[in-house]
C-alpha cells in the first residue's frame, strides 16, 4: 500500500467527493499502512477532516452563497461522540483488540454498503 499511496488517496478522494463514501476506505487503507491505534487513530481523524473540509469548501463554492453554521452541526456531534464515547474505548482498548475492532467496523460497513446495493 504504501509504493501506491499516492494514487489509493487521490482514487479514495475522488470516490469521497463523488459519492461521499470515501471514507469506506480510508479506515482500511491507514490501518494497513499503521498498526499502532494512535497512528491509526490521528491518520483516521486528519483524513476525514481534511475531506470534510475540501468537501463543504467545493460544495459552497458551487452554490454561490455564504457558508452557515448549519453546516457544522455534524461535526459538532462527532466531536460530542469521540468525547464522551470514543475516548473512553480509545483508552481501554489494548493494540491487538483494537485491530480486530475496525477489522469488525470495517466488515459491518462493507456488508451494510453490499446490502444498500440491492
Amino acid at each position: 500500500m504504501r509504493k501506491k499511496l499516492k494514487i489509493a488517496l487521490a482514487s479514495m478522494g475522488l470516490i469521497h467527493d463523488l459519492s461521499n463514501m470515501g471514507g469506506s476506505v480510508l479506515t482500511p487503507l491507514v490501518s494497513s499502512l499503521y498498526s499502532e491505534k494512535k497512528k491509526v487513530m490521528a491518520g483516521v481523524s486528519f483524513d476525514y477532516a481534511f475531506m470534510a473540509t475540501f468537501q463543504l469548501t467545493v460544495l459552497v463554492l458551487i452554490q454561490g452563497h455564504k457558508f452557515l453554521a448549519q453546516y457544522l452541526i455534524g461535526s459538532g456531534i462527532a466531536i460530542s461522540v469521540r468525547y464522551l464515547i470514543g475516548k473512553r474505548v480509545f483508552k481501554f482498548t489494548k493494540e491487538k483488540y483494537y485491530q480486530r475492532l475496525i477489522n469488525s467496523f470495517i466488515l459491518a460497513n462493507a456488508i451494510m454498503l453490499f446490502m444498500s446495493f440491492k
